[in-house]
């Protein structure tokens, strides 16, 4: 990874996964951190069913962190907002370069 786009990422993030609890509820599992961008931008995305959603905030990450619509994200100000969508960006080799995380 190269340094000028990890020294973009001077925030912080805790995403958690989803789990199913012993009453088959989903539950958020253990937050994990991540080195973040967090940007305040209305943008348009794409919700998992198609449908065209403003996100409010687009969080990059670097690498193929685990992150899904159904995850957890706790940004820096400590809003849990809704994640919209994922986008995952390769590199020239096919690698996940970073993902950007629309909420």
């Amino acid at each position: 990874m190269e340094t000028e786009f990890l020294e973009w990422l001077n925030q912080n993030v805790q995403i958690a996964d989803t789990t199913t609890n012993a009453y088959g509820e989903e539950v958020p599992g253990t937050p994990v951190a991540y080195a973040a961008r967090v940007e305040y931008n209305h943008t348009m995305t794409r919700n998992d069913l198609g449908q065209e959603v403003v996100s409010k905030a687009q969080t990059y990450l670097s690498g193929n962190v685990p992150v899904t619509t159904k995850s957890q994200i706790t940004l820096p100000d400590g809003n849990k907002p809704l994640i919209l969508s994922v986008e995952a960006n390769p590199d020239e080799t096919g690698t996940i370069h970073h993902k950007v995380v629309y909420t």
